[in-house]
């Protein structure tokens, strides 16, 4: 599961234009079919007869730069606990689970404010310090056992192995700017598999195993960004070109990633993974008809709603040249924008 695709993205952005003109006049060999539902979702299906499989996309039109300061990486590892299933996919007791989660936040509420208090004991009652890192550990190992209670209750992996047991392949996920693309392959038999598992965390998701993923989420940042030249000259690229819109900011800081909460991620998700924001693709030696039938079984009774909240920063006009040197224990490289 990445996080952005940033190699030759100058070179990729100009293949993409010059393809685009080069098929602009073109009939094209499999049409795209779309198919809206009555609750905003739409449906897009390419038919290619030949090998008995397909590759179906679930996309939400938002990504990173859609987060509120405060709670940056909130896309990032939504993305993540979408593969951790759903109500029923991933559980043995779905309700026992619910009740540890509610005990779970309640914990990490307290460590949170323990933490904001940190700065004003150092600085105002020294002689309490000690004391109050003993409060925090107390609260950290509460909440571990929490952690460690709830997942009793967790069938780690269902969700893929489900998939594999159907023959899928390419069962992924990243998230961009805008976007945040949920992809895999399967068997054309397995078509209403592929309906009814979507459906179901998109309708009932169970952000699990909450902290923990939190962290991996957290970890990822230091292997790809703090030890990645590359990553980290990138990062102070665009921190740089871009002064006010949102794609100003690459990857997630960990400050932000390591205090979200699991109503940040509840928040956003009802907030952007509405029909009307959802783009269903279906690739494939498929038929228009079958999709648009289980399109509307498995996705039809998602009530509409219209809370999307688009970007409205736009970018000030650039004055001047911008230049930022980065220092990095690797080999000279120069990027420009």
């Amino acid at each position: 599961m990445k996080k952005k695709i940033i190699n030759i993205f100058i070179v990729t952005a100009c293949f993409a234009i010059l393809s685009c003109i080069a098929w602009a006049d073109k009939e094209q060999p499999f049409p795209v079919n779309e198919i809206k539902l009555d609750n905003g979702l739409t449906v897009l299906v390419v038919e290619r007869p030949g090998a008995p499989v397909f590759t179906g996309y679930i996309c939400a039109g938002a990504g990173s730069a859609y987060e509120k300061i405060g709670n940056i990486g909130t896309a990032h590892l939504l993305e993540h606990m979408m593969f951790k299933g759903s109500e029923s996919v991933g559980t043995s007791n779905i309700d026992a689970e619910k009740e540890l989660w509610i005990k779970e936040d309640s914990v990490w509420a307290r460590i949170d404010a323990a933490n904001r208090k940190m700065r004003y004991i150092e600085l105002n009652q020294p002689d309490k310090l000690k004391e109050h890192l003993k409060y925090i550990e107390d609260l950290n190992s509460i909440l571990d056992s929490l952690v460690k209670a709830s997942s009793q209750y967790t069938i780690p992996n269902e969700f893929d192995r489900i998939y594999t047991r159907h023959g899928a392949a390419q069962f992924n996920a990243w998230t961009g700017y805008d976007i945040t693309s949920y992809h895999v392959s399967l068997p054309s038999n397995r078509l209403g598999l592929w309906f009814k598992m979507e459906s179901d965390r998109l309708k009932k998701p169970a952000f699990r195993e909450f902290f923990t993923e939190r962290d991996v989420v957290s970890e990822e940042r230091r292997q790809s960004v703090e030890n990645n030249s590359e990553s980290k000259l990138f990062e102070q690229l665009i921190a740089t070109a871009f002064l006010a819109h949102p794609y100003q900011i690459y990857w997630e800081w960990q400050s932000e990633v390591n205090n979200l909460t699991r109503k940040d991620l509840e928040e956003y998700f009802s907030t952007y993974y509405t029909p009307s924001n959802l783009t269903i693709a279906v690739v494939g030696d498929i038929k228009t008809d079958d999709i648009k039938k289980l399109a509307e079984k498995y996705f039809g009774d998602m009530p509409y709603q219209d809370n999307f909240e688009p970007i409205y920063t736009v970018e000030p006009e650039q004055l001047g040249e911008r230049r930022i040197n980065v220092s990095f224990d690797a080999s000279p490289a120069v990027y420009i924008a």
